[in-house]
């Protein structure tokens, strides 16, 4: 195979990588990962911003229920509504700030595009307006959108596997500079 073949099959598998392609109530969106900028900032947003929310949770969930989720049953999602109440879910939402929670939507909805017959079109356009239909008022198609954008930007952020490939050759560097 020539030198072209090869570069180009390599630039097809590197476009796969950055962007994920998903279906939402029958509509087909390519999701595309932040760049590594964006994406160090979306980790900090959820770092700073979210743990304090998940601790707020954290003691209901741990308090003693039997949270062994069978996927296949659907019990397990009202024993999850009994133990997050509505006024704990408010008063978590309460620790994110507006101008935070604006960031992390237009981050995420930038970054995701309808796949529509004229070619794939930006949800919400740098300008802030919306680009397709019927995104802007349905809040669970955003939500799922924002959810997916996140989750597949900086799933690497949070895998520990990888952080140790990538920084023990300089943990192990500094470990042998001070044994000497």
């Amino acid at each position: 195979m020539d030198a072209y073949g090869c570069t180009l099959r390599r630039e097809v598998k590197e476009a796969m990588e950055r962007i994920n392609n998903i279906e939402v109530d029958g509509r087909k969106f390519h999701v595309r990962k932040f760049n590594a900028r964006m994406g160090l900032r979306v980790s900090k947003l959820l770092i700073a911003k979210l743990l304090p929310v998940l601790d707020t949770f954290l003691p209901s969930l741990m308090g003693g229920n039997n949270l062994g989720v069978n996927l296949s049953d659907t019990a397990w999602m009202d024993e999850m509504l009994n133990i997050l109440s509505l006024d704990k879910i408010a008063n978590a939402l309460d620790l994110i700030e507006d101008s935070d929670l604006d960031k992390l939507i237009n981050y995420s909805l930038s970054h995701c595009y309808e796949l529509l017959p004229a070619g794939p079109t930006q949800v919400l356009k740098q300008d802030g307006t919306y680009g397709v239909a019927d995104v802007e008022d349905d809040m669970l198609i955003t939500l799922r959108l924002i959810a997916e954008s996140i989750q597949w930007s900086v799933r690497d952020f949070f895998d520990g596997k990888r952080w140790s490939s990538i920084f023990k050759p300089m943990a192990d560097s500094f470990q042998l500079s001070a044994s000497m």
